[in-house]
């Protein structure tokens, strides 16, 4: 966009424009008359170079020509003798540029001399540079200056070497050859000199510059034959040369350039002079002829700019120029007028304007609420999409994208409700007609890319009741499905449970007669004669018994309320096991790999558990596999959250397990075995004793490619605490004179731990529920050494019983039993912080072990 320009810019410009023309005339005037000159200037430095070195040659010729000729008169013998000397003489006296002139012989001696000069006869040269330097060379030679050690002034030796070796040497003084150079006519503001080959002066206008060197810097351009601008100490300088060639020497011309160009200066600075007197004028005149235009367009711009703020009183004045008088008629005019329409149109326009206001508040109200509103349905955790009945799309919010993994980038493209399907017409499933008859809303959930989206449509109608369109609704119900699959598997874990515990206490105290009065019976027939006939059997009552134990611990692990003896137990010692043991029922068919990390840290489990884990696994992995498939265990330890963790792999290549049955393999009672073949309780099971130990197990499976368990496992620094082996020895007179209370509800228990008691000479007293242990206690003639309470009594539990004895008897000690486990009783009896828990049902020999260790009088 060009620059905009005021009138009294142009006017001044144009004026300014007329007056530079002369300027610019006058400027290329001056550069024409500067290279005219220079032209010139150069022309007449070649006929000054011409001039001078006719005259210097006429100079050095005449040198040649005398000592040419003295010695061709010598060398012919045309003089001899004594005539010699005074031949040499008169040449001295014909011609002054000589200071002397002598003929050597080839050794340089002195061999003839003017008169005067007699007797330097005999006097070797050789020594010499000159000498040196002209003997090297053929016919004429021009030495460097030297101090003359004849005359004692710097001179220069012209000489001339004969075939014979003889040399005829003419030597000239340099103020001698000065005086004839400056008799050379030349203009005042030039001055003319010759170097020799080293750039020593030997001849100049300027005397003080004899014998000095021309410098350096520039004497290799002087070599040139060319005329040149040089910058010296003395200033600028037009520098001429020219090369003789046979002498080695070199003529130069100076030209001052200030005063060379003296006249052209004063030319210029004139011509400056003009300029500047022409520019001032076209100011001036520029000014004084459009300061009325300008004062006119000036008023016109000031009146327009008061109009055009509301000012429409205002009267533009006369001009000195006729064409604005006219303008300001119009002006004064068109003012008048626009100013009586305005009046009519404020009128109109405040009215307007306080419609319009109230239509921006509105239009801002509404703008506002619309935004509010899309913010809230933008931002609730459901996804929500209106469509009319022709299933166009009037507005859907962001969730939807996310909900049904719709790309945004294509959301443009779709403008029917079914395109976000890929059909092409409406969806088979489509709700809208079905709410459109029956006017209410409709829900159904569906899966899109694994996650459960619960879809509602809602219709729309006006108040006339014609329908609209509808609103759908979608909403993630995925984690509240699985929620609520979670929360009915637990309430039925939960009464599985409950009835599990209910039933194992029951078994427990039937084991727990079964057992002690085994043991009781078989320690009588020991002591008989004929009873050891019967101790065999004996053993199968007992060891039927331990098979019913192992059973209901199964039920409660299963229900995770199990009777758990843990220890600190090595997983690589137990998996080592279980497998040489189980790797014999493999078949010869499958492979089987173990991995056992070395250094793998405790863990604090029940060993027979955890057997049951890899046996369980096992056994369902050799289920699915076909021959040639391989089954690997593997050890190792992790580090989760900064925490040590110990992992169990069982990992097979068989069939795998179906997407459809992968969220039920540990339901309980669930099987895919043939009724009568499986319990449905292989998984559950593990589950169970996984969780109890406070670990993880995942699966990964794929149909066809086998499967994985990973079970994850804390890591302890808990001691161990050792199981009571059958054969470990006891000393059963500790056991004498102890005073023991006896708690158990279930008689025939309290009858089979009391008489087992006093077969070791324990004083035993029994009580038959809580509140009769209490009676017993306060009654009781003796203090006790130790409680033996049922947890579950009635009128006061076994807990209960020991907090009221123990705040009589602080130091009293305890002992546990129960059918339930801690898990079941709950946290309320922490039976742990108080006392040593006896598990039923147990054998005696535990019962009396138990005691000891309590009171701490086991080995």
């Amino acid at each position: 966009m060009k620059k905009k320009k005021n009138v009294s810019q142009i006017l001044k410009k144009s004026i300014f424009i007329v007056s530079f023309v002369p300027m610019i005339v006058m400027s290329v005037f001056l550069l024409f008359l500067f290279t005219y000159i220079s032209g010139e200037l150069k022309k007449d430095q070649v006929r000054t170079m011409n001039n001078v070195e006719a005259n210097v040659n006429i100079i050095f010729n005449q040198i040649n020509e005398v000592l040419n000729g003295a010695n061709l008169s010598l060398d012919q013998r045309f003089i001899q003798g004594n005539e010699i000397e005074i031949y040499l003489e008169s040449l001295l006296e014909k011609y002054e540029v000589f200071d002397t002139i002598r003929m050597l012989d080839e050794n340089g001696v002195i061999i003839h001399a003017p008169s005067a000069e007699r007797d330097v006869i005999g006097f070797s040269s050789a020594y010499q540079d000159f000498y040196i330097e002209a003997k090297a060379e053929e016919g004429t030679y021009w030495s460097q200056t030297f101090l003359s050690p004849f005359t004692s002034e710097v001179s220069i030796a012209v000489s001339i070497h004969n075939p014979n070796g003889t040399m005829i040497v003419g030597f000239c003084s340099l103020t001698k050859l000065q005086k004839m150079i400056g008799n050379i006519l030349l203009e005042d503001y030039e001055h003319i000199a010759i170097v020799d080959k080293k750039g020593v002066f030997i001849a100049n206008s300027d005397i003080s510059q004899i014998v000095q060197r021309q410098s350096e810097r520039y004497f290799s351009q002087l070599q040139e034959h060319k005329t040149q601008l040089l910058e010296y100490d003395m200033g600028r300088v037009f520098v001429s040369s020219r090369v003789l060639h046979e002498q080695k020497l070199t003529i130069i011309s100076y030209l001052d350039f200030y005063q060379t160009f003296a006249i052209f200066f004063r030319v210029l600075l004139l011509s400056i002079l003009c300029i500047l007197l022409v520019l001032i004028m076209g100011l001036i005149l520029s000014t004084h002829y459009s300061t009325p235009f300008v004062e006119s367009i000036g008023n016109l711009i000031r009146k327009t700019s008061e109009v055009s703020s509301g000012k429409y009183g205002v009267v533009l004045e006369d001009s000195p120029i006729i064409e604005f008088n006219e303008l300001s008629h119009n002006f004064n005019v068109m003012n008048t007028t626009i100013g009586e329409m305005f009046s009519q149109l404020s009128d109109s326009s405040a009215e307007l304007e306080i419609l319009n206001e109230e239509l921006i508040a509105q239009n801002e109200e509404i703008i506002k609420s619309e935004r509010q509103i899309s913010s809230v349905l933008n931002n609730i955790y459901d996804g929500i999409m209106m469509v009319d009945e022709k299933h166009n799309i009037i507005w859907i919010n962001d969730k939807v994208y996310d909900l049904l993994d719709i790309n945004r980038g294509n959301i443009t493209k779709v403008k029917k409700c079914y395109h976000m399907n890929q059909f092409m017409t409406k969806c088979y499933y489509c709700d809208m007609d079905f709410v459109k008859e029956n006017k209410e809303k409709i829900s159904r959930v569906i899966k899109i890319n694994g996650k459960q989206i619960e879809e509602t449509y809602i219709p729309i109608f006006e108040a006339n009741e014609s329908f609209i369109g509808v609103i759908i609704t979608f909403r993630d119900v995925t984690e509240s499905i699985l929620l609520q699959n979670k929360l009915n598997s637990a309430i039925k874990m939960e009464a599985i449970g409950r009835l599990t515990g209910g039933i194992a206490h029951d078994f427990n105290n039937i084991l727990q007669v079964i057992i002690g009065y085994t043991e009781l019976v078989t320690a009588q027939m020991e002591t008989l004669e004929n009873g050891q006939a019967l101790i065999p059997k004996m053993n199968v009552i007992s060891d039927t018994a331990s098979k019913a134990e192992r059973l209901i611990r199964q039920l409660m692990t299963f229900s995770k309320i199990d009777q758990t003896s843990p220890v600190t137990l090595n997983l690589n010692q137990v998996a080592k096991e279980v497998c040489d043991m189980l790797r014999k029922t493999m078949g010869e068919n499958l492979e089987y790999v173990c991995h056992f990390e070395e250094g793998l840290p405790d863990i604090f489990a029940d060993r027979i558990q955890i057997e049951q884990i890899i046996m369980n696994l096992w056994i369902n992995a050799k289920q699915a596999m076909s021959p040639g498939d391989k089954l690997t265990v593997e050890t190792k330890k992790i580090l989760k959250n900064e925490r040590p963790y110990v992992v169990l792999t069982i990992q097979d290549t068989g069939s795998g397990i179906p997407d459809s049955i992968r969220e039920k393999i540990f339901d309980p009672f669930f099987t895919t075995k043939e009724l009568g073949k499986g319990t449905g309780l292989g998984l559950a099971i593990v589950l169970g004793i996984v969780e109890k130990h406070g670990g993880s197990i995942e699966v990964n499976t794929r149909e066809g490619q086998g499967t994985t368990f990973t079970i994850v496992f804390p890591t302890t620094e808990m001691k161990s605490v050792a199981h009571i082996q059958d054969e470990t020895a006891i000393d059963y007179t500790l056991m004498e004179g102890l005073n023991i209370l006896v708690a158990e509800d279930e008689e025939s228990i309290r009858n089979m731990a009391a008489t087992a008691l006093r077969n070791k000479g324990v004083h035993v007293v029994e009580a038959v529920d809580g509140r009769d242990a209490i009676e017993k206690y306060g009654s009781a003639d003796r203090v006790f050494d130790l409680l033996i309470l049922d947890v579950m009594m009635p009128g006061f539990n076994g807990v209960e019983v020991y907090e009221k004895i123990s705040s009589l008897q602080p130091n009293i000690k305890v002992v546990f039993t129960t059918g339930y486990s801690s898990d079941f009783l709950g946290e309320d009896y922490n039976l742990s912080l108080q006392g040593r828990i006896l598990q039923k049902p147990y054998k005696i020999k535990a019962l009396m072990m138990t005691i000891l260790e309590v009171l701490g009088l086991s080995s």
